[in-house]
């Protein structure tokens, strides 16, 4: 190897049953022109001998003990690295000896932000399939040279250590191999970053055969699809052109014509008209196969480039018929509340620590006395035994403060199923909030994560109800960054939660217009509840919160920009505040409670509460084996159920009244029209 000055790399290679090509690809890296690198290797659970082969060489092992996807994979040996640089590498590769010092160069030398990725492809699979595949890819890739890439390609891909966990990290929500790419694409891009292509770098693949090659196109357009749909059809934000995308759709209308040319003979002319279209529009890659191949192999081709045009034209469809089904299906996935046998929504107190100390604060005494929060293990013992969660809350206390508050999320996650966390914060740890975030999206890819930034005024005035110098700029700079993420991930959804008080009732409504209009994100209004830090704090006019949750069912609805659960949510939120006004206005109950049967709170020492605003506890938890069916089986517990059935009682509690709503039916003609109308405004 030849000595440099330049910096460590970590070159990280993920696996799984990759005996037979493993070996060239780690022989190719030791081999290079390059001194100061590590190679960390993981191995997704393989079942074969990949794992003997990576032993004759001296580079960390990984070893995951079941499979996570090569995404996560790519994630576990990032989080391992100690090189400035990281080098993702594929498994079935061949680099060349000059590969790791080219990237470093590149990389040292240019002073623009940039990512970089090879260009120039070999197949190491013999046969015309693959040989077809190097020749397209290459004429994409060297097309695309050195800046317009929209996509990485993670067969050979170098980023700075530092970018790659600021962006999160690789999306780990995609179920096949292919999304990764994209997705960081979109985001390194999103981010003002550039992906730099070289046409010197020289990559050897073992490239599939055709039908294989069919199988991963259909998958990867079908992720590609559901991103541009994800994207509001913002094609820039995601690999791909006009020109595939066309030619799909036009192998599909062909395989059609072909079917009906089985009853009607003529209709075999349609399909060799597409074909005919089809190499018209991609003119360019048709004389670049001609220069390298010839014509023969060009005329060979054409059939097989119509049938994988054909498989990424099935996987566009797939796609659209999924989206739109989880459009129209979305608010009948929360009806399924009503339905289920385990306690649905649950508030939990993760902790009573906070680094405030709120003038309307109703958990003040337990913040003051420094009480012992629930241990991990305990918290994993009650999650154990828990059955289904479909919406979980952390309160507190502050809910970042807790340093395991990643691993108590992937607990519930894991073992409860959770649909939708929402998580609440006073926003003044904005990095730590924003690492936690990035976080759980990466570790729990299919939960809906709602973050819930506290605002009570604008500047000074939020500074006094919170009783802290700059928390208002923290809470400000939360917001802003976790925007950041939320136009990355649509599992995300930025919220900001005001507490109606005494404080700030008065000029309430620039509240609402600051927080609208400025900020542009979506809010919620909570009345003041409990026994409250200052007692004046509850001295507050109820026409006036009426006035102000209006207001903001207006601004929400002009800022309204999510999908899927999370419009439905948003539907329910809003739809809360009409009933609390008739509950304001007539002073009785207006719909059933179900607190206490259907919605538990679980205090920061394990103590069950029914609802916050009565003082009523069935147990700690701790004290029935951390089972919350034996809870709920207490006396106490029995006894609540049945007087809150007998009296009627009712609240202005959002929470509680976003509950009733859901294990209402007579409230679902509303909402369902709610919902409806959201698309419509």
């Amino acid at each position: 190897m030849i000595k440099t000055n330049n910096p460590k790399v970590s070159v990280i290679v993920p696996f799984y049953n990759d005996e037979d090509v493993l070996g060239r690809c780690l022989k190719s890296i030791y081999d290079s022109y390059y001194d100061d690198f590590e190679v960390i290797t993981v191995n997704d659970s393989s079942s074969d001998h990949s794992l003997d082969v990576v032993r004759k060489f001296p580079c960390k092992i990984i070893d995951l003990k079941e499979n996570v996807g090569v995404a996560n994979a790519r994630n576990k040996g990032a989080d391992a690295a100690t090189g400035k640089y990281l080098i993702f590498f594929d498994s079935d590769i061949v680099i060349e000896k000059d590969t790791l010092a080219n990237f470093v160069n590149i990389m040292e030398k240019n002073e623009e932000k940039i990512c970089q990725c090879s260009v120039s492809i070999t197949s190491l699979t013999r046969g015309f399939a693959p040989d077809l595949t190097a020749i397209s890819w290459n004429h994409y890739l060297e097309n695309m040279a050195p800046y317009d890439a929209t996509s990485v390609s993670t067969m050979a891909f170098c980023i700075d250590k530092e970018v790659f966990e600021k962006i999160g990290q690789f999306d780990t929500q995609f179920e096949s191999a292919g999304g990764e790419e994209f997705e960081i694409g979109r985001v390194l891009r999103k981010r003002g970053y550039k992906i730099y292509t070289d046409k010197g770098f020289v990559v050897h693949h073992h490239f599939q055969h055709i039908f294989t090659r069919f199988k991963t196109l259909y998958k990867r357009s079908s992720v590609y699809a559901r991103l541009v749909f994800r994207s509001r059809f913002e094609l820039d934000k995601v690999h791909g052109t006009f020109k595939e995308g066309l030619n799909s759709m036009l192998s599909v209308a062909g395989i059609l014509s072909f079917i009906m040319a089985l009853f009607y003979h003529p209709l075999i002319s349609a399909l060799l008209l597409v074909m005919i279209i089809q190499t018209s529009i991609d003119y360019s890659l048709s004389v670049h196969i001609i220069k390298k191949r010839g014509l023969l192999f060009f005329l060979r081709s054409i059939p097989v480039n119509f049938l994988w045009y054909f498989a990424m034209g099935l996987g566009v469809i797939n796609a659209a018929f999924s989206y739109v089904c989880d459009l129209l299906i979305a608010p009948f996935k929360l009806i399924r509340f009503f339905f289920s046998k385990d306690i649905p929504y649950v508030i939990f107190f993760v902790t009573a620590n906070c680094n405030l100390l709120c003038s309307h604060c109703f958990n003040w005494k337990k913040i003051q006395g420094k009480s012992k929060d629930l241990s991990l293990d305990e918290i994993s013992k009650i999650s154990k035994k828990f059955g289904r969660i479909k919406y979980l809350t952390y309160s507190g206390g502050e809910p970042s403060i807790r340093s395991d508050i990643v691993e108590i999320t992937q607990s519930f996650y894991r073992n409860n199923k959770v649909e939708i966390l929402n998580f609440i914060t006073n926003g003044l740890k904005p990095e730590l909030i924003k690492k936690q975030v990035l976080a759980i999206l990466r570790s729990c890819s299919s939960l809906n994560l709602m973050v819930c930034v506290s605002l009570d005024g604008i500047r000074e005035q939020h500074d006094k109800i919170r009783n802290l110098s700059g928390a208002f700029e923290k809470a400000v700079t939360s917001i802003n960054e976790l925007k950041k993420i939320e136009k990355i991930h649509p599992k995300l959804m930025v919220f900001v939660i005001t507490t109606f008080s005494k404080y700030n009732e008065d000029n309430i409504l620039d509240v609402v217009d600051y927080v609208t209009k400025e900020l542009k994100v979506e809010m919620g209004l909570t009345y003041v509840r409990g026994d409250t830090y200052k007692k004046e704090a509850k001295n507050v006019s109820l026409e006036q919160y009426v006035k102000a949750a209006r207001l903001v069912r207006k601004g929400n609805i002009r800022n309204l920009k999510h999908l899927g659960v999370h419009r439905v949510t948003r539907a329910i939120h809003d739809l809360s505040y009409k009933y609390i006004e008739k509950v304001i206005r007539r002073d009785k109950n207006v719909i059933k409670c179900y607190s206490g049967s259907r919605l538990i709170e679980v205090g920061d020492d394990g103590t069950i509460f029914p609802c916050e605003p009565l003082d009523v506890k069935f147990g700690n938890i701790c004290d029935y084996e951390y089972d919350i069916k034996k809870v709920m089986e207490t006396k106490n517990a029995k006894e609540f159920i049945a007087d809150l059935k007998r009296n009627k009682c009712y609240c202005t509690w959002e929470c509680s009244m976003k509950n009733n709503i859901i294990h209402n039916p007579s409230s679902y003609p509303t909402l369902f029209w709610e919902w409806f109308v959201s698309w419509l405004r």
